[in-house]
């Protein structure tokens, strides 16, 4: 955050909440640089993909900006 980014984790189960992600990426080991606070944290509908099935990384970039000004 002090560079001006911050990591932001968009998820399409609605199901689990962002404290159940939380608690999951904390007891995988992961470095705690490596996990996003849990407000920044958004579930939507569908992570943007190409039409090759990966991942629209421009797109998912531009959704994640988008969900975290608007959560601020």
């Amino acid at each position: 955050e002090r560079r001006g980014e911050r990591l932001v984790l968009l998820y399409t189960d609605v199901d689990v909440s962002p404290e159940i992600l939380f608690r999951r990426l904390t007891a995988a080991g992961l470095p705690p640089l490596w996990i996003p606070k849990r407000d920044d944290m958004f579930a939507v509908a569908a992570i943007p993909a190409l039409a090759s099935g990966k991942v629209a990384l421009k797109q998912a970039r531009e959704l994640a900006a988008t969900m975290a000004r608007n959560s601020s």
